[in-house]
C-alpha cells in the first residue's frame, strides 16, 4: 500500500515538473512579446513597415519557435530523469518532435537567407544596430539567469578559475558560439538548453552579408547561391559536414527567394510535395 502511494505521489511531482517547464516556455515568450513591444525597441518596426516586409512569415517564425521550444523541452524533461542529453534517447518515443527540432532550425537559417536575399541596407552601421538590439536583451536575460543559477547550484563548491574569461563568453551575444563552465559547474549551457548556438550562425551571415551583397550585385543571386552550394557540397563537407549542412540552409532560403520568379511551379504539385516530404 505504502509502495503504491509512493509511486502515486511521484508520478504527481513527474507530471508537476513537466507542467513547470511548460509554463517556463510560455512565460518566457511572453516576457520577450512584453519586452520587444515597448516602446523602448519601436524604433525597430518603423524601418521595416516598408513593402518589401514579407509579413505573412512572421506567423510561420511562432510556430518554428514553438517546435523548437517544445523539442528542448522534450530534452530537458529526459535529462532531469536521468537520460543523456541527446536527441537519439528520445528518437524512439518521440520520433515526429526530435525530427521537427532540427526542422525548425533549418527553416529559421533559409528564412534568414530569404530575407536577407536581396537586402541593400542604406547604413550598414545602422542595420548592426538594429540587429544587436534584437538579439542582445533577451540574450543578456538569459545569460545572466544561467549565471546566478550555476552560482546558486555551485556556491558550496565555487570554482573561480578563469571566471571572467568565461564570463565573457556568456555575454559575448552569441558572437562566439562557445559558452564554458560556471563556477566548476560543467555543462552549464543546458541550464538554458544550449539555446544560443545558433547565433554563432546568424551572426557569421550578418557579418558575411557586405561581401555577399557586392558579390551578388556582380553575378546575381542565382548564381551566388549556386556556387555557395557547390562549395559546401565539394568542399566544405570534406572538413566538416555540419558547417556545409548550415551554410548551405542560408543559399537554400536565397535561392527560395529568387527561383519562384524563373520557375512556375503549379500550386497541386507543390501540395503534394508536402505531403511526401512530411510523411515519416
Amino acid at each position: 500500500m505504502r509502495k503504491s502511494k509512493f509511486l502515486i505521489s511521484s508520478k504527481i511531482l513527474s507530471m508537476l515538473i513537466q507542467y513547470k517547464f511548460i509554463f517556463w516556455m510560455f512565460g518566457l515568450i511572453f516576457l520577450i512579446w512584453l519586452l520587444f513591444g515597448s516602446k523602448f525597441f519601436a524604433f525597430m518596426d518603423k524601418g521595416n513597415q516598408t513593402q518589401s516586409r514579407v509579413e505573412h512569415l512572421d506567423g510561420l517564425r511562432f510556430f518554428l519557435a514553438f517546435i523548437v521550444a517544445l523539442f528542448h523541452y522534450i530534452l530537458c524533461y529526459s535529462y532531469f530523469h536521468g537520460q543523456d542529453w541527446s536527441e537519439h534517447v528520445n528518437r524512439v518515443a518521440y520520433p515526429n518532435l526530435i525530427n521537427m527540432g532540427g526542422l525548425g532550425v533549418a527553416v529559421f537559417f533559409m528564412i534568414s537567407g530569404y530575407l536577407f536575399a536581396s537586402t541593400q541596407p542604406s547604413s550598414w552601421l545602422q542595420f548592426y544596430q538594429k540587429r544587436f538590439c534584437r538579439i542582445a536583451p533577451i540574450f543578456f536575460i538569459s545569460s545572466i539567469f544561467c549565471i546566478i543559477i550555476a552560482f546558486c547550484i555551485q556556491k558550496d563548491n565555487i570554482n573561480a578559475d578563469k571566471l571572467v574569461n568565461n564570463l565573457y563568453y556568456w555575454l559575448d551575444v552569441g558572437i562566439i558560439g562557445n559558452k564554458p563552465h560556471l563556477f566548476g559547474l560543467e555543462n552549464a549551457h543546458l541550464i538554458n538548453a544550449g539555446v544560443t548556438w545558433t547565433l554563432f550562425w546568424e551572426w557569421g551571415f550578418y557579418f558575411s552579408l557586405p561581401v555577399l551583397c557586392i558579390l551578388r550585385d556582380k553575378i546575381g543571386i542565382l548564381s551566388l547561391s549556386m556556387a555557395v552550394l557547390f562549395i559546401c557540397v565539394y568542399f566544405v563537407s570534406l572538413y566538416n559536414q555540419n558547417y556545409a549542412v548550415f551554410i548551405s540552409y542560408f543559399a537554400i532560403g536565397a535561392l527560395g527567394r529568387k527561383l519562384p520568379e524563373k520557375i512556375q511551379i503549379p500550386k497541386y504539385i507543390c501540395n503534394i510535395g508536402i505531403i511526401f516530404v512530411t510523411i515519416p
